[in-house]
């Protein structure tokens, strides 16, 4: 086959950029190619080269990422008949063993605490939920806000650190929660106190305003719906960049304008580093 070659400048106005962000991948790494005059562009090694360009931005720290309203539901906690023949009601959620048996186990106080009436036979390797805490989804980075609804008014609630929420007494209290801790490490976790009240759990929403990280792009037709128009064209032009090092000798290319193509990558990423699509998170520990 052969490849009919057209250098663009770069302040061209022919350069290939997405006007519009509607696009798929596919759009992304046909844009790239144009650089090239290339009209056989959709591959699975361009889709590849795609994917490690974005994961090598996230692993110096840069997420895309967008800002969303997240609305939880609750149900009731679950109950459980304790060896003794009581009954118990769960206050942090977790995958029973033997430890957390109420009331055998070494550790049955840190899930379990006397109460309710609903209680069913207990169970090993069994998920157990409560009220006061849960996983929103894997890609939560951070929460911006909350506020808990009931009986139609929202009212807010307060974030707090790990340290504050480590300090706070019994956290078997039920009631209106009013404060949220958000842990971050390895699986976020959403800790409220106090817990929801069993007698009106169902009657509560949590809203939060969390932010979310990119989403994987690797299906072949997987909408970027996430990615913003500035962000797509730092993608478009890293993407030009590194396909051009691939074809230096076999395009004889001038290395003088793959370096134009390296620095105007670099000028786009920083252009949508330092916009409102692009975050820098960083974590603290502890």
């Amino acid at each position: 086959m052969t490849v009919m070659m057209k250098k663009i400048v770069l302040s061209d106005p022919s350069t290939p950029v997405l006007t519009e962000f509607s696009q798929v991948i596919s759009d992304i790494i046909q844009a790239a190619h144009c650089y090239f005059g290339e009209v056989t562009y959709y591959n699975e090694k361009t889709k590849n080269l795609l994917q490690r360009i974005v994961l090598s931005l996230q692993g110096k720290g840069l997420f895309h990422w967008a800002t969303e309203e997240y609305v939880k539901s609750f149900s009731a906690p679950s109950e459980v008949l304790g060896s003794d023949g009581l009954n118990y009601t769960c206050y942090l959620g977790h995958t029973s063993s033997a430890v957390t048996k109420p009331v055998t186990g070494a550790n049955w106080t840190r899930y379990w605490y006397e109460g309710g009436e609903g209680g069913v036979a207990w169970a090993t390797d069994t998920a157990y939920t409560a009220t006061g805490d849960f996983l929103p989804d894997s890609d939560t980075l951070e929460i911006q806000h909350a506020r808990i609804r009931y009986a139609n008014e929202d009212y807010p609630v307060q974030l707090i650190s790990e340290f504050t929420y480590n300090e706070l007494p019994d956290k078997q209290i039920t009631g209106r929660p009013t404060n949220l801790y958000f842990s971050d490490k390895i699986t976020p976790r959403v800790f409220l106190y106090p817990q929801p009240d069993t007698n009106s759990v169902e009657d509560y929403l949590l809203i939060l305003k969390r932010t979310r990280k990119l989403k994987n792009i690797a299906g072949d037709e997987a909408l970027l719906e996430d990615f913003k128009e500035v962000w797509a064209l730092a993608l478009i032009k890293s993407l030009a960049y590194h396909l051009a090092l691939q074809r230096v000798k076999a395009y004889n290319l001038d290395l003088n304008w793959v370096l134009i193509l390296k620095k105007d990558a670099d000028e786009a990423i920083l252009n949508a580093r330092q916009s409102k699509v692009i975050k820098t998170i960083q974590r603290k520990e502890g």
